[in-house]
């Protein structure tokens, strides 16, 4: 009779392949063999693989192939692996411990919050900006270390945008005042991280009525906007005139779909506006790959029956083929809910597809999605430069009138709330938001766990977050309600900002 420990190492390695991360940790309990054994690099190499697509990690460990991963010790990237599983069934329990206050920073008007890597913390003020490195903790008392600050002048800065390079060497940022009593200006500011420190790059010459949007360090471009009119300005050629593209239709109706968000998507300027999502082709200077230069992109649409306020967008991806694009994001309907987006581009054909694969309802009248069918313009007089080739127009989620009343409520007993800040992970993995019941003032945070298009069964039904209420507050000052949110993804910290300007931390119970 065959006896396993007979068998190679190489056929153990190959049986443990094939199970769960579950049953890994259950089998090298049996004996010193299969200790050995999963102790091997390759076994927690290819789990890493396997559970990028479900949970999210670090930048650093996003390719199992990597140079850093390679350089790992095996014992090292099995805690990584390990402690990335732990949080994710930690993320939508209970946390028993409170928010943690961080280090006051004695400002009050907080415009922003962002986490990058899911180590650095950047908080932007009306009054300055503080950078924390949420790894360190050098005083029991607060959690963090605050390693650079800027003041700024006491008064106008009130938008910002913020990046991480290509090389995630530096953090950049862009700048703006808006005041009637001082000079506009718009100012970009980088923080290297081997040694951070706020460094002024330039003083951008940009519009004073419009708004930054996005970074876009390969391309050295901010994108700002204003109404229906959008800005790329490159702020290495000084003497170079900005680029203008105007996204008003020949439709009234669409001057009051005003734009909210900007970002490069490929080939691509996917703007984001309150009752549409727009696509127009770069300037062929500023494409990158055969596909997106071969092809005369034309412009593409979707239009959403709903009215979006805001956004929240993650990092785009390159699927096999590399012509198709996809990129998740949350909008908020401030009387409907918070939706969840999945936007895929093929460049080769073009096409838009756009689907909801989640929705938390503080509505009693959405009831299902209806089809999504795009169609083509028959304008044979339409300028080709400025009319959408594709149109999507889909009423989602909108109140059926053939069903009866008693039907329509998904969410019956949470309605008439509102959400007061909300934010997503960069992997569109993870989200969470501030939700609060109208003549209540319990706070309660939320986290989410965002599926994918390929787990949504049924694009006509409800499909509603998966969401759990993680820690609630109750409080009758209203400087204590949280106004902005951000989230480690990987580590599932939670930052929260108050309209006080103080700062706290929830961490995930270990």
């Amino acid at each position: 009779m065959a006896n396993i420990y007979d068998l190679p190492n190489e056929i153990l390695l190959i049986l443990i392949y094939f199970l769960d991360i579950s049953d890994i940790l259950s089998l090298r309990q049996t004996c010193h063999l299969m200790h050995a054994a999963i102790q091997d690099k390759s076994v927690w190499t290819s789990l890493l693989k396997q559970q990028k697509y479900q949970i999210p990690f670090v930048a650093s460990l996003r390719e199992p192939h990597s140079p850093y991963v390679l350089g790992l010790d095996a014992s090292v990237l099995q805690s990584e692996v390990l402690t990335a599983r732990r949080t994710d069934r930690l993320w939508l329990a209970n946390r028993r411990r409170p928010p943690i206050k961080l280090y006051p920073s004695g400002n009050v008007q907080l415009i922003g919050l962002n986490v990058f890597l899911d180590k650095w913390l950047l908080a932007v003020y009306g009054e300055g900006m503080h950078l924390w490195d949420l790894d360190l903790n050098l005083c029991s008392e607060f959690p963090g270390f605050r390693c650079a600050s800027l003041a700024l002048s006491k008064s106008g800065f009130a938008s910002y945008t913020a990046a991480l390079d290509d090389s995630n060497a530096r953090i950049l940022i862009v700048l703006k005042k808006h005041s009637s009593i001082s000079p506009f200006v718009t100012l970009l500011y980088e923080i290297p991280l081997v040694s951070p420190h706020f460094h002024l790059v330039c003083n951008i010459g940009s519009n004073p009525l419009y708004s930054p949007r996005h970074i876009d360090p390969v391309h050295n471009v901010v994108l700002s906007s204003h109404a229906c009119s959008v800005e790329l300005l490159d702020w290495t050629k000084e003497d170079s005139p900005p680029v203008m593209i105007t996204t008003r239709g020949e439709n009234l109706e669409e001057m009051y779909t005003a734009i909210q968000d900007v970002h490069l998507f490929g080939p691509y300027m996917i703007v984001f506006k309150t009752r549409s999502i727009e696509l127009h082709p770069l300037p062929s200077d500023l494409r990158r790959g055969l596909s997106a230069l071969q092809h005369n992109l034309p412009i593409l649409k979707h239009k959403f029956s709903k009215t979006f306020r805001s956004f929240v967008i993650s990092e785009f991806t390159t699927n096999e083929p590399s012509d198709i694009l996809t990129l998740d994001f949350l909008a908020l309907d401030v009387i409907h809910g918070l939706f969840h987006y999945t936007i895929q581009v093929t460049i080769s054909v073009p096409s838009l597809q756009v689907n909801l694969t989640g929705l938390n309802s503080l509505s009693n009248l959405i009831y299902r999605q209806s089809p999504i069918k795009p169609f083509v313009l028959q304008d044979a007089y339409a300028d080709p430069r400025h009319t959408p080739l594709y149109v999507q127009e889909s009423s989602v989620f909108e109140s059926s009138p053939e069903a009866p009343p008693d039907v329509w409520a998904t969410r019956e007993d949470n309605a008439g709330g509102f959400i007061s800040a909300y934010c997503m992970g960069p992997q569109a993995m993870r989200a969470v938001w501030m939700e609060r019941s109208r003549g209540s003032m319990v706070r309660e945070i939320v986290a989410a766990r965002l599926q994918c298009p390929s787990e949504v069964q049924d694009l006509e039904e409800v499909m509603s977050i998966d969401a759990r209420i993680v820690h609630d507050e109750s409080s009758y000052d209203l400087r204590e309600d949280f106004t902005h949110c951000a989230l480690g993804e990987a580590t599932g910290r939670i930052i929260l900002g108050n309209r006080a300007g103080d700062l706290f931390l929830l961490s995930v119970d270990k």
